[in-house]
């Protein structure tokens, strides 16, 4: 498995993720780590899946494990909000919205 081939595509596509990386890291440096950290979710992934689904193909199994992967890194990676999403709250307002959920407990 390609794995930086894969973290590189990742990166070509989802130019917001870039942003958020440090910036003072080599580039190699941070495309080694983001494989391993790619790899190392995957094959726990697929730990996870296999004895759930004893009956399907290996390959099946490590597909839908590398597709998890990729979505756990990407969402670990993207910013909170979007880039260009103005401020949500304003602090009073989200302490308005909390104290209201809040009572109604």
């Amino acid at each position: 498995m390609q794995y930086k081939t894969i973290i590189m595509e990742m990166l070509a596509f989802r130019t917001q993720i870039q942003d958020q990386l440090p910036m003072d890291e080599n580039p190699l440096e941070t495309l080694d780590r983001l494989a391993l950290e790619l790899k190392t979710l995957h094959e726990m992934y697929k730990e996870q899946l296999a004895p759930s689904r004893a009956d399907s193909h290996p390959v099946l199994i490590s597909s839908e494990a590398l597709e998890m992967a990729l979505k756990d890194l990407e969402d670990r990676l993207l910013p909170a909000s979007p880039v260009d999403e103005p401020d949500v709250f304003s602090l009073d307002a989200a302490m308005t919205f909390l104290r209201r959920h809040s009572q109604k407990k």
